[in-house]
């Protein structure tokens, strides 16, 4: 993983939740909603997913994610990928 930055921690700490996509066995992209628990510097990001769902089997099966931020009012935002 990579450092993050100062700011884009910040950033993800202030926001009540984030977009997460992942890839379904079919190829498929599958969009949830989760809520933050902890963003750490070193670009650890722990997610609640409270159903265990499609996002978890998915990510079993592939580790492809993307994990968007975004603050409305600022029209700002901030997307992580892991490959």
């Amino acid at each position: 993983m990579k450092t993050l930055p100062d700011e884009i921690v910040q950033f993800f700490q202030n926001q009540g939740y984030v977009f997460v996509a992942t890839i379904d066995k079919k190829g498929s992209l599958h969009h949830a909603c989760k809520g933050i628990v902890s963003i750490d510097s070193d670009g650890g990001l722990y997610l609640l997913d409270l159903y265990r769902g499609r996002t978890y089997t998915n990510l079993k099966e592939n580790k492809h994610i993307s994990v968007t931020a975004v603050d409305e009012h600022r029209f700002k935002g901030y997307c992580l990928k892991e490959r």
